[in-house]
């Protein structure tokens, strides 16, 4: 785990994690766990379900695995913490 808090999305580093995952490292990008934030991640969602998802609602999926998962990043109206996120 590489812990970027409070780095804007230009300080990630993005091209390492392409390089890493094209090498099947399986590095992905969530937000830090213990900050408020206005997003909801979902795993390992179904590719069609991921896609009628995103069509409701403010949401990015992205396809994490060759089988089918996506991950789907939620927009939510205001940050959420830590339990709130779980519970929504």
């Amino acid at each position: 785990m590489i812990c970027q808090q409070r780095a804007s999305l230009s300080e990630l580093p993005l091209p390492w994690a392409r390089f890493e995952n094209s090498r099947g490292a399986d590095v992905y990008i969530r937000p830090e766990r213990i900050a408020s934030w206005p997003l909801v991640l979902l795993d390992d969602v179904e590719i069609s379900l991921a896609r009628r998802i995103a069509a409701k609602y403010a949401a990015l999926c992205v396809r994490t695995s060759p089988t089918g998962g996506c991950h789907v990043w939620l927009r939510c109206t205001r940050p959420l913490g830590e339990g709130e996120r779980r519970d929504a």
